[in-house]
């Protein structure tokens, strides 16, 4: 079923874990003729690739916005969300939520780590053991 999909997840652990990480780092160009670009997040490439595992992994709801877009509005509120279910699907809703949310707001990814949102989802999927 999911276990595998999950475990090669939970390898990310120790990464959001890790405090003197930068998850990212805001960048903007400026051309030879002035014009300066918008700043943009460029990530850290074991960020990118746990956002390419957790396409690959098949745990993702195409129907997560029906499950989470109401309880969230900010980050802090994802947080409580995480801390006070135990709904599997819940959690998997909200790790959907705040991968897709990057193509809609930049910076989403930047904020999910460093609010620790995807961690917690992490540790509180692994906590839940066999009933993922």
């Amino acid at each position: 079923m999911l276990g595998n999909n999950y475990e090669n997840l939970f390898g990310y652990i120790k990464y959001f874990e890790n405090d003197n990480l930068e998850f990212y780092k805001w960048q903007s160009t400026k051309r030879e003729d002035g014009v300066i670009t918008m700043s943009y997040p460029v990530y850290d490439k074991k960020l990118r690739e746990f956002i390419q595992d957790v396409y690959d992994s098949g745990i993702m709801l195409n129907d997560y916005q029906s499950l989470v877009s109401s309880d969230i509005s900010t980050g802090d509120d994802a947080i409580i969300l995480i801390n006070n279910t135990d709904n599997s699907e819940k959690l998997r809703a909200l790790l959907t939520y705040f991968v897709r949310q990057e193509r809609f707001s930049e910076g989403s990814w930047a904020e999910a780590a460093n609010k620790r949102i995807f961690l917690s989802i992490l540790l509180k999927l692994k906590s839940m053991g066999e009933e993922c």
